[in-house]
């Protein structure tokens, strides 16, 4: 059994691909970067991640979307299927948000759509107040 067999069969244990460093060196190959391989979360997992954001949609304590950047962001952004940074921009102008992507956080963190909705309702709402203000 060679080296790279060895390295193979140990790392399949251990849920890794390290590549054999001396034979890569040997042969001229480059290595670019440690490659992990993909552990799933069960569904159980991924549902308590989202807890403290449903708790919180739940309790009242969201006043706006970006109230909610700190939590879970790219767990978030990969649940409703958009980028990282688009995610955190919409946080901010909520009116950007598509329906379906309200229609997705509301199946990710498992509440009613409404209370989404009631939030970026508020927050568009308070803004367009703030606006009126700096008018007169």
């Amino acid at each position: 059994m060679n080296t790279n067999a060895k390295v193979r069969k140990k790392i399949r244990n251990v849920n890794l691909y390290i590549p054999n460093v001396n034979y890569c060196i040997l042969k001229g190959f480059k290595i670019l970067s440690f490659l992990p391989i993909k552990l799933k979360m069960s569904k159980g997992e991924k549902n308590q991640q989202y807890i403290a954001i449903k708790s919180m949609f739940l309790s009242g304590s969201v006043k706006r979307m970006k109230d909610i950047e700190t939590l879970y962001p790219t767990g978030v952004s990969k649940g409703i299927k958009i980028n990282h940074s688009r995610y955190i921009q919409k946080l901010h102008n909520p009116e950007e948000f598509k329906f379906k992507h309200i229609n997705d956080l509301a199946k990710l963190i498992d509440i009613d759509i409404q209370l989404i909705l009631d939030v970026i309702k508020k927050d568009l709402n308070s803004r367009s107040e703030i606006v009126k203000r700096k008018i007169n």
